[in-house]
């Protein structure tokens, strides 16, 4: 349900700025001819940048569980727990085949 409602968000957010730089773009581009557009849009390209590098956790080499304990969620730590209950319920249903030594 939660990653429905995350989905809903993030659709909702690509749209509305689509269509704020789709209305704001053609004023800026009549009003610098051309090039203040290209300025607005460069400068907003480089702030979003150095906040990314300043505020964003690096996540490279990371697995979903630490994920978690980077952005203080414990979502994954039920997940884990059922994972393990499921591995070990399966093992005790395991079918000998004979070939074990």
């Amino acid at each position: 349900m939660q990653a429905v409602l995350c989905n809903s968000f993030a659709t909702t957010s690509n749209w509305l700025n689509n269509f704020i730089i789709g209305l704001i773009t053609p004023p800026i581009i009549e009003g610098t001819r051309g090039f203040g557009a290209y300025t607005f849009f460069a400068i907003f390209c480089g702030l979003s940048a150095v906040w990314a590098f300043l505020a964003v956790p690096e996540t490279k080499g990371r697995s979903l569980e630490d994920m978690d304990k980077v952005f203080g969620d414990n979502a994954g730590e039920a997940d884990v727990q059922r994972r393990s209950a499921i591995m070990r319920e399966l093992k005790a249903q395991a079918v000998p085949t004979g070939l074990e030594k």
